[in-house]
């Protein structure tokens, strides 16, 4: 048998036996599932996260993940090498979202700065005297600002707008996003005139105060980011000048050259997580539209 084949073969029954001991530990309880899926949760939101900042279906995203980390597996298949086979791995599975990742941030940053002048448009349409709030937020998705316009689609054609913000607000996955459907909720029932008034008074001139934390916190991201970059660039420099040394490269090709490259591999990776957990950063509320929607629902009901 192929040693590359054997390796293969060896981590994916480790990659079981874990999976195994998990589900063994985690209980057989009638809740277990929930509280297994609960654990989850976080790795499920920050995937959703980057799959909306790059306006792409959850569903899409799962499928292009799972066909990077195929083609990654083929390629070191094809070389034959543990140590590529875990390299493109762990470039297919850490290093797609974490290049990906600042492409969705961006994103989601000029979707924040569309939504102060996406409320006052809703504000001047509403000031014309012509249009209910929930008309005026159906005109303006079907011709949105296009930083918006992945976010808006539900609105465009509904019946209930109610609905529609619980979805505007999933797609989009953004704390500001996420606040302003909460708001334009809890407005549905108010006149025109009380709307204009909270909203000028009240409503845009804290979403400016929270457009400043966002831009903030994307800049303290984009730092550590660049951080990471330079740990990358030194350990490939220093990868390439070992690898021109003969005797050095001929070390590397032994059983115990291939485990310190795998070392050196997770360090790298150990480093750049380190540096994102000491990014500062300022923590958003997430708002369950969804919930608030079936508040309201008792309320009138």
């Amino acid at each position: 048998m192929s040693p590359t084949l054997l390796f293969i073969q060896v981590l994916l029954l480790v990659t079981l036996g874990l999976a195994v001991v998990l589900f063994l530990t985690t209980g057989s309880s009638k809740s277990a599932p929930r509280q297994r899926f609960k654990a989850l949760g976080p790795l499920l939101e920050r995937e959703r996260y980057v799959a909306t900042g790059l306006g792409l279906e959850f569903r899409t995203w799962v499928i292009l993940r799972t066909s990077a980390l195929a083609v990654a597996l083929t390629l070191g298949t094809l070389i034959g090498t543990p140590v590529v086979i875990l390299g493109l791995a762990g470039l297919a599975v850490f290093g797609l979202p974490w290049v990906l990742t600042a492409r969705a941030a961006q994103r989601k940053l000029e979707m924040d700065r569309a939504l102060v002048p996406f409320m006052i448009s809703v504000v001047n349409l509403l000031s014309q005297g012509q249009q209910s709030l929930d008309q005026a937020l159906k005109d303006l998705a079907k011709n949105p600002d296009p930083r918006l316009a992945y976010a808006l689609e539900p609105l465009r054609n509904t019946e209930s707008v109610s609905e529609a913000l619980i979805q505007v607000a999933n797609r989009g996955l953004s704390p500001m996003l996420e606040r302003t459907c909460v708001d334009l909720l809890l407005s549905l029932d108010q006149t025109p005139e009380a709307f204009i008034q909270q909203a000028e008074r009240i409503l845009i001139p804290q979403y400016d105060q929270d457009l400043e934390i966002q831009t903030r916190n994307h800049a303290a991201l984009a730092g550590g980011r660049q951080n990471g970059l330079i740990v990358i660039l030194i350990m490939a420099i220093a990868f390439l000048a070992v690898m021109r040394v003969e005797t050095l490269r001929a070390a590397y090709t032994t059983v115990l050259g291939q485990l310190m490259l795998i070392i050196d591999g997770v360090m790298t990776m150990g480093i750049l997580y380190l540096l994102s957990r000491l990014t500062p950063r300022s923590e958003w509320v997430r708002w369950d539209v969804a919930a608030v929607v079936d508040q309201m629902r008792r309320r009138y009901s």
